[in-house]
């Protein structure tokens, strides 16, 4: 079926992506910020500030977050071309440390190059992801 106006633009579903992530950065739960992450992400947004800010309640929220979560968060952020200081995503990575072993090989291998992509090397998260990954072609 023929739609009568015209189709949105990538930019305009960038802006309302963007303008509902603004919405609901501040009283977001855990599950929905690796998706808004993941939704800017795929429509490639280049506002950093609003990607600072998710990041920022992303390590506030880390503790809650699943292996999925946390391989899609890493994913969005390495998209968005994130290099985040070790102080914004200390909690991130402390809990890929504390919930390593339950992350599924695919996970383990995605979220270790996705770490790497954006900057964040932690040897110890590696090694637990790695071994994990090993039994992934």
């Amino acid at each position: 079926h023929k739609r009568q106006n015209s189709p949105a633009t990538e930019e305009d579903l960038c802006a309302e992506i963007e303008t509902w992530a603004w919405s609901q950065a501040y009283h977001i739960s855990s599950p929905d910020i690796a998706l808004i992450l993941w939704s800017l992400a795929a429509v490639k947004s280049t506002n950093k500030n609003l990607t600072r800010d998710l990041t920022i309640r992303a390590n506030a929220l880390a503790k809650s977050f699943t292996p999925e979560q946390m391989a899609m968060t890493w994913r969005a952020l390495a998209d968005l071309g994130e290099t985040p200081a070790l102080a914004v995503v200390g909690e991130i990575v402390e809990q890929v440390k504390e919930i390593a072993a339950t992350f599924t090989p695919r996970h383990a291998k995605q979220t270790v190059a996705s770490m790497r992509k954006c900057g964040v090397y932690d040897e110890f998260v590696f090694a637990a992801l790695n071994r994990l990954s090993e039994t992934v072609e």
